[in-house]
């Protein structure tokens, strides 16, 4: 969870598209620049800002910081309400079984976008890739020490559509079929965070 120094960071970046330095923002939040520095570095090791070199007129080059797509993102707080809507209204058109079947559509078209990455790779290097892939749809997603015999098992500590899946459970379907195109295995959902679970855990088999 953010404190209030990272968050007033983060909300500085989101009005200076162009970046700012570390003077900028200790004056910014009226804390010292030791103070700046370490909040700086811990949202930047966090993947919610990045630094660039700015070129000054005189001197070295100076360090600025922006807003990454993962930071950014954590000022989107209505998506999940907008989500929702828009599922129950697909719901209430098609029937439970044709939103669950456009969900898996929707997975596989995200895997086609993906799979080129994973051409030629084995099963277990696969997953590997995926868990890391999994970053880029928002997930804190890990591997877990597989049984001897077994595949890797990922599993996610966050769950992007936690919202609307609470209310519309067959939005995993779509996370299901994104998984099973990629890896190329059966995919069991052996744990859900809607579900009460401290985690999702995705265990894989070969076909």
């Amino acid at each position: 969870m953010l404190g209030t120094s990272q968050s007033a960071i983060l909300k500085t970046l989101l009005y200076r598209p162009e970046g700012a330095n570390i003077d900028a923002l200790s004056q910014s939040l009226e804390i010292s620049r030791n103070a700046t520095y370490q909040h700086v570095k811990t949202l930047e090791r966090d993947g919610l800002i990045t630094s660039h070199r700015v070129e000054k007129t005189k001197g070295r080059p100076g360090q600025t910081y922006r807003l990454t797509r993962k930071g950014q993102a954590t000022f989107k707080q209505s998506y999940s309400l907008i989500a929702t809507l828009l599922v129950s209204a697909v719901k209430d058109r098609l029937g439970t079984d044709e939103t669950k079947a456009l969900l898996q559509d929707l997975g596989r078209t995200l895997a086609a976008g993906l799979q080129e990455d994973l051409a030629g790779l084995s099963a277990e290097d696969k997953i590997r890739e995926i868990s890391a892939a999994l970053a880029s749809l928002g997930y804190e997603a890990s591997l877990e020490d597989a049984e001897p015999g077994s595949l890797p098992v990922i599993a996610a500590h966050n769950c992007v559509f936690h919202d609307v899946a609470e209310e519309h459970p067959e939005v995993c379907e779509m996370d299901l079929t994104l998984l099973r195109g990629l890896s190329g295995c059966q995919v069991e959902h052996r744990e859900c965070i809607v579900r009460g679970g401290q985690r999702c855990r995705f265990a894989f088999r070969k076909d």
